[in-house]
């Protein structure tokens, strides 16, 4: 988890009433346990924009659910 420099969502300054959610998934290495996962989806679930997150230890990938216009999301 320490290799993960690049932050994969940052926030957008848009006032847009237009909600819709939208789901992406991303490609994350050396997850290693359960608690590793827990982790992952509570930093994602905080921040503005994202609904939720489901992090798969077995699959190495996460799912954010977000909306587009109050969160980005960047490749890293």
């Amino acid at each position: 988890m320490d290799d993960l420099k690049v932050p994969l969502l940052k926030p957008l300054d848009n006032n847009n009433k237009d909600i819709r959610i939208r789901t992406v998934k991303f490609k994350i290495g050396d997850i290693e346990c359960a608690s590793c996962a827990t982790t992952i989806e509570s930093v994602l679930g905080k921040l503005d924009g994202v609904k939720n997150a489901t992090v798969s230890p077995i699959q190495g990938q996460a799912a954010v659910n977000y909306i587009p216009e109050l969160i980005n999301v960047s490749e890293v």
